[in-house]
C-alpha cells in the first residue's frame, strides 16, 4: 500500500508515519509518495519516493498542466506496485494517478478529507474563500472515483454525508493518530497559550480579548500567540496583542518540535477557530497532558470533556468563569494532565489504528 501526500506540511508528516505503521504492524508493505517539500521535515528513507513539485496552489495548478511532472508522478506511483492507495491531503494531481486504475484493476483508492466542507468560506477573505470553494469542488471529484472516503472526526462525517453527493466511496470514519511519547515533565505551568495560523477566522483579537478581562484575576498567568503567521509582525496585530498582555512568538518556520515544547509548557491550550471539522493540535496537547479550551463550535466541542480535558466557551461564559477554570487548572495540574492523556491513549494513540481503520485492511 501507499500513502499519497503531494503538497507538504510539517504536522502531516507525523500523522502519516503512524498510519503506516498501523499497516505494517497489520503485515503490509507500506510505502509513501510524497512531495519533496517533506524532506525539510524528515530524512530520506528507503520506503519514501520523493517527487519534485511546484509549492503553493498555482505551483499545483502547474504541476497538473504538466505533462513531465504527470510522468513523473505515474511512474513513481508505478514502479512501487500498491494495491491500496490513500491520498493523505487534496491535490489535483491526485485525480490523475487515479487513472493507473486502468493499469491495475484490482488496486483501491482511498482520499482523506480533513476539511471537507465550510460554511463561512469568506470569514477567512476573498482569497481563500475562491480557494476553499476549488477545494471542495476538487474533493467532491475524488471522493466519487473512490472506493473509500475517510474522515477524521465525528463532524466530518457529518458534513461528509451532508454535503457530498451520493456516489463517493464507502465513508470510513478515522482518527488523527499520532505516536506516544514519554510522559511529560513534572512541574509547576503557568503558561496559556494560542497556537496556530492567524487569519480573520482563527479568533485571535477573541482571544485578547478574554484576557484583557482575565488578567487581573489572574496574576501568576502568562498569554503568549505562537505562530508562523507573518500577520504576526503587523503593527497593528502587535499593539493588539501588547494592549491585552499578550506575547508574541514568532517563528517564520513553525516545526513540530517548537509546537510540542510550547505545548508541553502550557497550562491549556485555547483554539478560537470560528469554523473547523477537526483540531489536529488538540490530540498533541492531550498526548502531553495539556487540556484546551475551546470556542463552542461543533468541530472543537466533539474533543472535550468540560471540566476533565478542558472547557468550552459558551456565549454565557463570563471573565469570572473563565478566571475560575484556569485557576482550578492551575491548582489541579496532576488530575487534569491524567484525563487529558488518558484520552489521548483512547482515541489518537497509533494503537488504536485497528478500531478506526480496520475496513481497508480488508
Amino acid at each position: 500500500m501507499c500513502i499519497v501526500s503531494l503538497r507538504g506540511a510539517a504536522g502531516l508528516q507525523k500523522e502519516i508515519d503512524s498510519l503506516c505503521t498501523g499497516f505494517g504492524r497489520n503485515g503490509w508493505a507500506a510505502t509513501q509518495l510524497l512531495a519533496e517539500d517533506y524532506l525539510a521535515f524528515r530524512p530520506a528513507s528507503p520506503e519514501v519516493t520523493f517527487v519534485p513539485l511546484r509549492r503553493g496552489y498555482a505551483g499545483m495548478l502547474r504541476d497538473a498542466w504538466s505533462e513531465l511532472s504527470r510522468k513523473k508522478l505515474q511512474e513513481s506511483l508505478t514502479r512501487l506496485q500498491p494495491d491500496l492507495v490513500l491520498f493523505y491531503n487534496q491535490s489535483p494531481l491526485n485525480l490523475l494517478l487515479m487513472r493507473l486504475r486502468k493499469q491495475n484493476p484490482a488496486c483501491r483508492f482511498g482520499v482523506f478529507l480533513h476539511d471537507p466542507w465550510k460554511a463561512r468560506k469568506f470569514s477567512y477573505g476573498p482569497f481563500y474563500a475562491f480557494t476553499y470553494a476549488g477545494v471542495e469542488k476538487l474533493q467532491k471529484l475524488t471522493a466519487r472515483q473512490s472506493d473509500f472516503v475517510v474522515t477524521l472526526s465525528g463532524w466530518g462525517t457529518e458534513l461528509v454525508r451532508a454535503n457530498y453527493p451520493a456516489g463517493s466511496g464507502a465513508l470510513v470514519e478515522g482518527r488523527i493518530l499520532l505516536p506516544d511519547r514519554p510522559e511529560p515533565a513534572g512541574g509547576a505551568r503557568s503558561l496559556v497559550s494560542i497556537i496556530g495560523r492567524i487569519n480573520p477566522s482563527t479568533g485571535h483579537d477573541d482571544f485578547f480579548s478574554l484576557v484583557s478581562g482575565i488578567r487581573g484575576q489572574c496574576p501568576r498567568l502568562s498569554f503568549e500567540v505562537i505562530t508562523s503567521s507573518p500577520a504576526a509582525c503587523d503593527p497593528g496585530f502587535a499593539a493588539r496583542a501588547a494592549a491585552a498582555g499578550v506575547a508574541i512568538n514568532y517563528q517564520p518556520v513553525l516545526s513540530e518540535h517548537q509546537i510540542e515544547a510550547v505545548v508541553a509548557r502550557s497550562l491549556c491550550v485555547f483554539r478560537m477557530d470560528d469554523e473547523l471539522t477537526q483540531s489536529g493540535v488538540v490530540p498533541v496537547c492531550y498526548r502531553a497532558g495539556t487540556p484546551v479550551v475551546v470556542r463552542d463550535i461543533p468541530g472543537l466541542r466533539q474533543h472535550v470533556e468540560q471540566g476533565r480535558t478542558g472547557f468550552i466557551l459558551g456565549s454565557g461564559t463570563s471573565p469570572s468563569i473563565l478566571a475560575s477554570w484556569l485557576e482550578d487548572m492551575r491548582m489541579n495540574q496532576v488530575r487534569y494532565q491524567a484525563d487529558c492523556r488518558a484520552a489521548f491513549l483512547a482515541h489518537w494513540d497509533d494503537n488504536c489504528f485497528e478500531r478506526y481503520y480496520g475496513t481497508l485492511l480488508q
